[in-house]
């Protein structure tokens, strides 16, 4: 007998967005709320931008709801089929130069952290299916020659894959655009390029992994549908085995957070639109 658990809580986006300022130290500095008396489950991530989300303008009704500064967006639209979720950002008043290697760069991210309290050990675990409706609008590029090696424009779905008892983590992506690739190639890297990077084993999957199809054909709707288990599996297992974790034991893991949107590395302005989102832990026998 099987029994499903759904770990993205208000998939739909009903409830709104704590915001966190740009610095981490900032904390939280605001909301993005479609009825005052909403409790957000969700939170906005917006590191390094010089822009605020939350202190710009903020607009809600039957429709749906949004909040929008001079160079970000963030909205949700109501439709028969379920909720869609927008995300715009234009660095294009981000960089007063090219970035440089070692220098931050803007996000857009909206993140949950909590799904350590849902989510059981791997181990108990027979399938995580991930499911996620996905487009790119439109990304376009203000730099006359980026330097590939350090500006792009991309958007990743990462969780962490967290070990408590050796107080231990790495990060899995699903990945989706890169401006510099027509279909996303596996990538296995630590996670560096600032000062606040955590240091730790990044492992994303080959797009082949999800769909034979390519975001740039922008404005086409790309479903991912895929029981992601097998590739944490691997992951978890490619970590130890280079020396990143302590432990390759799948009752040591479990998904704890995960986050999705922009990271903008060059003077790019971008958008995307999200809808469907979905990850169900199986478990029984």
């Amino acid at each position: 007998m099987y029994n499903t658990i759904q770990l993205f809580s208000d998939p739909e986006f009903k409830k709104g967005f704590l915001v966190h300022g740009p610095r981490h130290e900032d904390g939280y500095v605001g909301s993005i709320l479609p009825k005052s008396d909403s409790v957000p489950e969700w939170r906005v991530a917006q590191w390094a931008s010089r822009h605020e989300l939350s202190s710009g303008k903020i607009q809600s009704d039957a429709t749906g709801y949004e909040a929008r500064t001079e160079k970000q967006l963030l909205r949700v639209d109501y439709t028969e089929h379920g909720s869609i979720l927008r995300l715009s950002l234009d660095a294009s008043g981000e960089y007063d130069s090219p970035r440089r290697a070692g220098e931050a760069w803007p996000h857009l991210l909206i993140e949950q952290t909590t799904l350590g309290k849902r989510c059981p050990t791997l181990d108990k675990v027979t399938a995580l299916k991930l499911r996620v409706r996905s487009r790119i609008l439109d990304c376009k590029c203000h730099m006359e020659s980026p330097d590939l090696s350090l500006h792009c424009a991309q958007t990743t779905l990462f969780f962490t894959v967290s070990d408590s008892a050796h107080d231990d983590m790495w990060w899995f992506g699903v990945p989706i655009f890169d401006n510099r690739e027509y279909v996303r190639a596996e990538y296995m890297a630590l996670d560096l390029g600032k000062d606040d990077c955590t240091g730790k084993f990044i492992y994303t999957a080959a797009q082949t992994e999800f769909t034979s199809r390519s975001f740039h054909s922008f404005g086409d709707w790309i479903e991912y549908d895929r029981d992601i288990l097998p590739l944490i599996v691997r992951g978890t297992h490619e970590a130890k085995r280079r020396g990143y974790t302590k432990s390759d034991s799948l009752s040591d893991y479990r998904l704890t957070t995960m986050n999705l949107g922009w990271e903008i590395t060059g003077t790019y302005s971008a958008a995307m639109e999200i809808s469907r989102l979905s990850l169900e832990a199986v478990i029984g026998d």
